[in-house]
């Protein structure tokens, strides 16, 4: 398995797309490498309040899809 990107907003990406596919604590950040693996969203998305970890993800996935409408992301 190849690495990702240290980017911070592909790190930001690739949690919020895990999450959503299930991936949850350590899952999500699999795969990435240097600094990436401490990204803030994988905190948030541990909240234990459901209205926080959804609040946290809508913003997420809004970022991934802008980018890819602007082909930020491709």
């Amino acid at each position: 398995m190849s690495s990702l990107p240290a980017d911070p907003a592909v790190a930001r990406a690739y949690v919020a797309c895990g999450y959503l596919l299930g991936r949850r604590g350590d899952e999500l950040v699999a795969g990435l490498v240097g600094h990436t693996t401490t990204v803030p969203l994988v905190v948030e998305l541990g909240h234990p309040d459901q209205t926080a970890r959804a609040r946290a993800l809508a913003a997420a996935l809004a970022e991934v899809a802008r980018a890819l409408h602007e082909r930020r992301l491709l």
